[in-house]
């Protein structure tokens, strides 16, 4: 799991500063709204704890999405592809979880030290990898933090399931979650 993250790590920072350099003498930080509100492909990549109906484990979501902004820091994920992993292989089978997902962010003016802070939600649909004929339901996701530059935002996440379970003669409802940061990067 640590070369995992290594690797997730490194690749985070590359694609960071080529964001940077390409972008360097288009954005003037901390002068206005457009700066840090452009409509694009983005990439997510949370790290943080799973709890709720399922073991308590570290969990990894990696996700990949398109942004419309609309104006005055408003924004619209138009849809957000997912992939959820548990860090146990035990639980792969049965927590390995896609969703898609389409929600708001918000990004503020510049507040702390000239950085925006930025608040979003999503809601859609969760189907587990190995199952998705019988284990499935609605996702949701709340999040809030700072945009660092106009290509890199930091924050608190909570990444929410209610998954369904169809034993073919009964059935049954499971909820959970990761609880962590979650590092994006916008192209």
């Amino acid at each position: 799991m640590r070369k995992i993250l290594t690797i997730i790590t490194v690749i985070a920072a590359a694609l960071s500063f080529s964001a940077n350099a390409q972008r360097a003498g288009e954005y003037n930080l901390g002068t206005s709204d457009a700066n840090f509100s452009k409509s694009g492909i983005f990439s997510e990549i949370g790290l943080g704890v799973a709890c709720g109906d399922i073991d308590s484990d570290l969990g990894l979501s990696v996700g990949l999405g398109y942004r419309y902004h609309f104006g005055n820091g408003l924004c619209w994920d138009i849809l957000r592809v997912a992939y959820y992993v548990p860090s146990t292989t035990t639980a792969f089978e049965e927590g390995s979880s896609m969703r898609f997902l389409s929600g708001i962010r918000y990004n503020s003016a510049p507040v702390l030290a000239d950085k925006p802070l930025y608040a979003t939600f999503a809601a859609g649909y969760q189907m587990n990898v190995s199952d998705f004929e019988r284990w499935h339901g609605f996702a949701y996701e709340f999040g809030a933090g700072v945009v660092l530059n106009p290509a890199v935002s930091l924050g608190l996440m909570w990444e929410g399931n209610v998954a369904h379970y169809d034993f073919g003669f009964d059935s049954a409802n499971a909820n959970f979650g990761i609880f962590g940061v979650k590092l994006g990067i916008k192209f």
